[in-house]
């Protein structure tokens, strides 16, 4: 009886072990499948959990385009990406960001030289000047902020090489550049501010379900501190594509504008304590820009007047891409009053009633801005390497910026104008 349950137990002893090492056989295919469906899930939850307007702005990507998480190794192994083995989806592209005269680096405009994206690709940055002859690039991005164009302008050689004109300018401060002929730089590609570019990354976005405050405030809260009525900051007086700097002199006989910088006689050190400190005791801030441009709104809304808790007084492109941009209800545009009296009014019915005043912050309950870095690395990832693979493949072709919607989405300046309503040579979209 003891030799039969002997023979039985080794038989089951077996039996288990051929089954163990089965199971250990099948464990690396279960990982693989396990890690498929993370890797899958997680690109999903990144893409729905890019801001609206940014999914908007990247709709015209190709959908199976999920290059948004940046890594700096293989997540299995811990070691560096190689630029080889294809197969898998690795890949590797050398980007020279053109730069005549290191202004780009003294500035720190590129946080990084080496981007790792999430489908295995790698992008090396170098910022340098034209005397490479631009050798053994996949891309070239001229990088046009304060004369950084080659003169003279460098004779395109290889057809697969992938050329891109960046700014964060307007098209008219550009064209402004003397000796520069940017509209005549043949590219494949524009990387703007603009929706209508190939690449678009605008100032700053509205995100709805982040919202600033949770806490609901008084009006009187809203108010508190804030013991002064305009400001206007601005270095730029007159190369402006409208008379900006004599709309404010005019708005400044019917209602007092403090005025800082170049074109005022008030002086803040530029520095980000003295706008924190400095702004925050306005109860409004002329957020007008230099150039009647479409989707140009810069800084001088998003972080001048919005991230600072300021009703913003507006005037650059149309209502309605303001509209667009910005938080519902948070700012004053220009066009909707007949002249500058008529403003003036509306500003000071606003400075003496707190509750009328408190409704420009109604979206702070809802939403929050965020000024966006037009370098940021998922652009890269996300926007610059489509480019360069439709340019292999041939499907792109060079044509001058001049001919490329950014270029010809400003407004004409007005010239010939008589004196209107608004005290100068000028009336609004």
């Amino acid at each position: 009886m003891a030799k039969a349950r002997d023979i039985f137990l080794g038989v089951i002893s077996v039996g288990l072990i051929v089954q163990g090492c089965y199971l250990l056989t099948m464990l690396p295919s279960v990982y693989k499948h396990v890690k498929n469906i993370v890797h899958i899930t997680n690109n999903l939850t990144r893409v729905n959990d890019r801001p609206p307007i940014m999914r908007r702005f990247r709709s015209k990507l190709p959908t199976n385009t999920n290059m948004t998480k940046l890594r700096t190794s293989d997540q299995t192994t811990g070691k560096k990406i190689s630029s080889t083995s294809s197969t898998e989806g690795q890949c590797h592209y050398m980007v020279q960001v053109h730069d005549t005269d290191e202004q780009i680096k003294k500035l720190n405009r590129i946080s990084q030289t080496n981007i790792l994206c999430d489908n295995h690709c790698n992008i090396e940055l170098i910022v340098a000047n034209e005397n490479n002859k631009f050798k053994g690039m996949d891309a070239v991005v001229f990088h046009i902020a304060k004369s950084r164009i080659p003169k003279p302008l460098p004779a395109p050689a290889n057809p697969k090489q992938t050329w891109i004109y960046f700014s964060m300018e307007s098209p008219i401060s550009n064209a402004r550049e003397r000796g520069f002929p940017i509209n005549r730089l043949p590219v494949h590609a524009t990387w703007t501010y603009q929706r209508g570019s190939d690449i678009s990354v605008p100032y700053g976005i509205y995100r709805t379900g982040m919202p600033v405050t949770n806490r609901t405030k008084s009006p009187e809260e809203w108010v508190e501190g804030k013991s002064k009525l305009i400001a206007w900051m601005a270095s730029n007086c007159h190369r402006t594509s409208w008379p900006r700097t004599a709309f404010v002199q005019a708005l400044n006989k019917v209602i007092h504008v403090d005025m800082y910088g170049g074109c005022g006689n008030l002086k803040c050190p530029r520095i980000k304590k003295c706008d924190d400190d400095l702004l925050r005791q306005y109860k409004f801030y002329l957020s007008l820009e230099n150039a009647e441009c479409g989707d140009y709104i810069t800084e001088k809304l998003w972080v001048k007047a919005l991230q600072r808790g300021v009703v913003p007084i507006v005037n650059g492109p149309t209502r309605k891409v303001y509209e667009e941009f910005a938080p519902p209800d948070s700012f004053i545009y220009v066009g909707d009053y007949k002249n500058l009296q008529e403003l003036a009014d509306y500003l000071r019915l606003l400075d003496s009633k707190p509750e009328l005043y408190a409704q420009y912050f109604e979206w702070r309950y809802k939403g929050s801005v965020r000024y966006w870095n037009a370098h940021d690395p998922s652009v890269w990832c996300d926007q610059v390497i489509p480019i360069i693979e439709k340019v292999k493949r041939g499907e792109l072709k060079r044509v001058p910026v001049g001919n490329s919607q950014f270029a010809r989405s400003c407004r004409p300046p007005n010239k010939g104008r008589s004196v209107s309503t608004y005290g100068v040579k000028w009336v609004p979209w």
